[in-house]
């Protein structure tokens, strides 16, 4: 049998982190520590497994593909993915720990024809 690498402890910190989506602030309250415990503890266990700590999921690629190309709004993926909005958030600051970059599309203004007659000053 092969030895353990991570303790049971932090398994626990691992599983509502990671699967849970809780933030740090939330698994120090439940556990009764700090955050900055939390905070090693994860550190600790990126360093003994890194192989836990994948780069992006399935559904956190799809999500910041809907973000990044697609320009889709948080409440169409929530809607897309069945889960609610709040849940999103989540994942999507779980997306950003990890280091994957979210760039929400710019907004820009668009030309049209019929503005010619409308132009009052030119820049």
């Amino acid at each position: 049998m092969e030895k353990r690498r991570i303790t049971v402890n932090e398994e626990k910190v691992y599983r509502m982190y990671a699967f849970e989506y809780q933030p740090q602030g939330a698994i120090a309250i439940k556990l009764g520590c700090s955050q900055s415990t939390i905070s090693k503890t994860l550190t600790r266990i990126r360093k003994k497994a890194p192989q836990l700590f994948p780069v992006l999921t399935e559904e956190q690629e799809f999500i910041q593909l809907c973000i990044n190309k697609s320009g889709f709004t948080h409440q169409q993926i929530a809607d897309m993915l069945g889960i609610r909005k709040s849940t999103l958030h989540k994942i999507i600051r779980t997306i950003r720990q990890k280091g994957a970059y979210i760039e929400y599309p710019k907004k820009t203004l668009n030309y049209e024809s019929w503005m010619d007659g409308k132009v009052v000053r030119t820049f």
